[in-house]
């Protein structure tokens, strides 16, 4: 992916990527050239979008520079007429103003939400940058549908999309944070209220127009003989059709909405009592997640069609193992996209985990997610595969895989995965 768009998902924690790299998107036609007087507004709209990028942390050059440019930011109204911004991509939908692809402003918000806490109290910084904030919400919200309890974006079928339900709850939930650290309580309860809006989604089955993103309930066994309640949590990216109403498994998705749950749950502990059923339920949420992808018990004939587990992603090629990208229902099967796309959201997935074990690492056993994550990290289990798959210089180059960054990302997770298991054989 060689657009500007690389810039800000790489940017951003666990970055996806999946709304306009992966699957069909629907076909736009260019748009028209613009007039002089239109040229003139939207250069001086470009100017003030790329002032206050500058000052609260987001990098110029990712503002749109002229009509035609792509994977960038570009200037938007807010209610009322202030200037917001939305992600330009010319194959999904924001170039008509239909959707913001929500995915894709999650860094520059994360940007706008530190330069705002870090700008001394009452400066200039601190006011241009939560003015930004506050408009850039107004305008998020206006793009929202309310389904029951539930705030969502919707795709062209009226679905909605986990990762991005998830990951904007903890955005959301963040920024609220940030405000009652500066003793502004009024606005945390107002963005508390948005946040758990936002991941209400997670706990409605998902369907055309129904606000939710969460499969059928089942009952999983979290290694120790307890039950609880496990799902899938269906997303592709709302900027995509999803070819028919079905909800899309997208594995490195799912892992997002799990991981962000558990952020979720952390963040509330700054904005709701410890105990709050609320934020109980992000806990729920996050385990029920990551229980669905272990393999359980046999099912009997008369029980419910099993949902998919991390093994039903597994695609051998040769001697290694590598992760489908999704899961189709209707084959009744994983499937990968591009050798590329394919080859970066395995290593994606890799991340992921890593992310979600040192979460857990880091808040000791209080979600009950060390005997699941034992299980998916076992030596000679599917994630033992990945990450042999992954680190095999032979093995990429059999499968067709570009040699993978080293950034510190990556470095990152060779340590975890080398603490783990050790190195390959």
């Amino acid at each position: 992916m060689k657009r500007a768009a690389a810039c800000l998902a790489a940017l951003a924690l666990g970055a996806c990527g999946a709304g306009g790299h992966a699957g069909r998107a629907q076909q736009r036609a260019l748009p028209r050239t613009e007039g002089a007087a239109e040229t003139t507004d939207r250069v001086d709209r470009t100017a003030r979008l790329r002032s206050i990028a500058a000052r609260c942390g987001i990098d110029p050059a990712a503002v749109c520079g002229d009509e035609h440019a792509n994977g960038c930011l570009e200037p938007t109204d807010a209610p009322g007429g202030a200037l917001a911004f939305r992600y330009r991509d010319r194959a999904q939908w924001s170039d008509e103003g239909r959707s913001p692809l929500p995915h894709f402003l999650v860094q520059p918000m994360r940007s706008l939400r530190n330069a705002y806490s870090a700008a001394a109290p009452g400066s200039e910084d601190e006011r241009v940058c939560e003015r930004a904030l506050a408009i850039e919400i107004e305008y998020l919200r206006s793009t929202l549908v309310q389904r029951g309890d539930a705030m969502v974006w919707e795709n062209e079928d009226g679905l909605a999309q986990a990762m991005e339900q998830a990951e904007w709850a903890h955005v959301i939930a963040s920024i609220a944070a940030a405000h009652a650290a500066r003793q502004r309580h009024d606005e945390a309860r107002t963005l508390t209220v948005l946040a758990l809006a936002l991941a209400a989604a997670l706990d409605v089955p998902a369907a055309p127009r129904s606000g939710g993103v969460r499969s059928e309930e089942r009952f999983c066994d979290d290694g120790t003989g307890t039950m609880h309640s496990c799902f899938w949590l269906h997303s592709r990216g709302v900027g995509l059709r999803t070819e028919g109403d079905a909800p899309r498994w997208v594995l490195n998705q799912h892992l997002h909405a799990v991981m962000d749950s558990l952020l979720l749950y952390e963040t509330l502990a700054r904005l709701v009592p410890a105990d709050d059923p609320r934020r109980t339920r992000a806990r729920e949420r996050a385990l029920g997640g990551l229980l669905v992808l272990l393999p359980q018990a046999e099912v009997t004939p008369d029980a419910p069609r099993p949902l998919p587990t991390l093994e039903d992603f597994r695609d051998p090629h040769g001697e290694h193992d590598w992760a489908h990208y999704e899961f189709d229902p209707a084959l009744g099967r994983a499937r990968g996209i591009s050798i590329a796309r394919t080859c970066h959201y395995h290593a994606h997935v890799l991340q992921l985990v890593a992310n979600i074990a040192r979460w857990a690492d880091a808040h000791g056993d209080e979600l009950a997610l060390q005997h699941p994550l034992e299980t998916m990290l076992r030596r000679e289990g599917i994630v033992h595969a990945l990450w042999e798959s992954e680190q095999s210089a032979s093995a990429r180059h059999e499968r067709g895989c570009p040699q993978p960054p080293l950034d510190p990302a990556a470095i990152r997770d060779s340590a975890f995965y080398l603490e783990r298991f050790g190195a390959s054989e």
